[in-house]
């Protein structure tokens, strides 16, 4: 038996160190995008939008779809179906800003914004738990805090959007899985990501995983458990078409004002297999004569470095390197590899093409695997490679949080 007391304990030791990083990580970074939003609102001039694009903090931190999410939390669901509606949102982060909203007599879109820290705060404690179940080293863990806080398409994790909310359920159900939760409980906190954005249904297929090498031995239990988890998995989801169903008279409005939302003309279905397989929404946004060129959605003014609509293709492809390099090297499990497909897979196949990339790297930002590889990488670089990096990333951190502030298509 150790001799070693728990307080001098290798791994309580580390458990409290990464705890003591991610903190202090949440609380920089903070710093650095509400630098960047305060700079914005001072010396920027703000474009116009039809949206709600009124001066002040709300609507600084609330641009784009966060006029959508307040709007939810003030006026509740609307479907037209001649145009873009607000069902095309999910329901469970506008329905916790909601109750803040009612608790605390705060206007909605700092009700929201609490949802969004108290979210974004939790998933450092959890990414920080996580990194010490999973064995990460010092140097790896603080690498990897460091990632997940300066990659620039974070920023959308402090602003009125799901990003860190849905980023906190996904890191408990990854945690789960580590420490061996109960499958319920796993199953439970899937579909409550599925009611918080489409891509929650990514979580299923890690959790099917779970329970094949659960039930394997049992082709009765494989099968039945199967059934049942399956379908629970996506409780949330079915809660969320159920309430279309009565509201509007379909179960699919989220399905169908996506027609509205897209920047150029569908493709019929061969024809769209053939350009997600040839990676056309990709490289289409470097190709001037392409409607989906990335200069046709700026301002003259905005240089292709802090273009988030040149950089999407391109944060998309480091995430899917990443999870290649970490799977070839063992760095992620299996739970967390068939995680990351599903959430670099399913928007690629259902937006990439109609909405020419837009919001690719900010879905790309959610795959918590990717920043496990970069932690080892990072632990393996020269300190001045280290801090080259950090301060590029720091750079186009805050540069997004100005632009995103000041309505710029920081999408």
């Amino acid at each position: 038996m150790s001799n070693e007391s728990p307080e001098t304990s290798p791994v309580l030791k580390t458990g409290a160190d990464n705890i003591l990083a991610a903190v202090i990580a949440y609380f920089v970074t903070l710093l650095i995008v509400f630098n960047g939003v305060w700079f914005s609102m001072a010396f920027f001039e703000r474009r116009q939008h039809p949206n709600i694009n009124s001066p002040g903090l709300q609507s600084a931190f609330s641009a784009w779809d966060g006029v959508w999410y307040r709007r939810i939390v003030d006026e509740g669901y609307a479907f037209d179906s001649a145009r873009s509606s607000s069902v095309a949102f999910f329901p469970l982060y506008p329905l916790l800003g909601s109750l803040v909203c009612v608790a605390t007599q705060l206007p909605s879109g700092y009700s929201l914004l609490l949802v969004t820290h108290a979210s974004l705060l939790a998933t450092y404690g959890c990414f920080a738990r996580y990194l010490t179940v999973r064995g990460l080293k010092p140097a790896e863990a603080v690498g990897a805090i460091t990632a997940l806080s300066l990659w620039p398409t974070t920023f959308f994790w402090r602003m009125t959007y799901t990003e860190s909310l849905f980023t906190f359920l996904m890191m408990l159900v990854m945690l789960g899985f580590q420490l061996k939760w109960p499958t319920l409980t796993l199953t439970l906190l899937v579909g409550t990501a599925t009611a918080t954005r489409a891509t929650g249904v990514a979580l299923a297929i890690p959790l099917a995983y779970h329970v094949w090498m659960t039930y394997r031995d049992s082709t009765w239990k494989l099968v039945s458990r199967g059934v049942f988890y399956g379908c629970l998995s996506c409780w949330g989801l079915f809660v969320w078409m159920a309430y279309q169903y009565v509201q509007f008279g379909t179960p699919f409005a989220f399905m169908q004002t996506q027609a509205h939302w897209g920047m150029r003309d569908p493709l019929p279905i061969g024809e769209r297999v053939l350009s997600l397989l040839i990676g056309e929404p990709l490289w289409s946004v470097y190709v001037p004569s392409s409607p989906a060129y990335w200069a046709r959605f700026e301002p003259t003014n905005v240089p292709p470095l802090f273009s988030l609509q040149f950089a999407n293709p391109i944060f998309v492809v480091i995430s899917v390197t990443l999870v290649i390099v970490g799977a070839r090297n063992r760095w992620l499990n299996t739970h967390e590899v068939l995680l990351s497909a599903g959430l670099l897979f399913i928007p690629y196949v259902t937006h990439s093409y109609q909405t020419v990339m837009m919001a690719q790297g900010r879905y790309a930002s959610v795959v918590i695997p990717v920043y496990l590889v970069m932690g080892r990488l990072l632990a393996r670089c020269p300190q001045l490679i280290i801090t080259l990096a950090c301060a590029v990333c720091a750079c186009v951190l805050v540069t997004y949080s100005m632009l995103f502030a000041a309505w710029y298509r920081i999408i």
